[in-house]
């Protein structure tokens, strides 16, 4: 039995010809992989085992759907930029403002429930 993490692999002696390179077949390497057939395919050369497989998406249609380029990219960084200013000192004191009288009125709250 092998073991999950180790695979033992054994070499058989082929006889050697034209047609075959290595000389030695691998047994149990690559079987869960390739049949018999498609190793010898692979070894002779043969690429009736690969074939071309089509691109995941265009990639004129990724252009189409973003037609953003480094300008445009550039001029929206600086828009974003400008929209979302730093708060003046009287926008975060208004804040600020109402975050003390919350925890002050929660303060009030405890210390009423705490001695009534």
């Amino acid at each position: 039995m092998v073991g999950a993490s180790k695979v033992e692999t054994e070499a058989l002696e082929v006889e050697i010809d034209e047609e075959n390179t290595k000389g030695t077949a691998s047994t149990s390497c690559y079987d869960r992989l390739f049949t018999d057939v498609e190793l010898d395919m692979l070894e002779r050369g043969g690429d009736q085992v690969v074939k071309d497989e089509p691109e995941e998406y265009e990639k004129e249609l990724e252009e189409r759907l973003f037609p953003l380029n480094d300008k445009e990219i550039m001029l929206r960084v600086q828009r974003n930029a400008e929209e979302q200013e730093k708060p003046t000192l009287a926008e975060m004191s208004a804040v600020l403002g109402y975050l003390k009288r919350c925890w002050n009125a929660r303060l009030e709250h405890l210390e009423r429930r705490s001695t009534g």
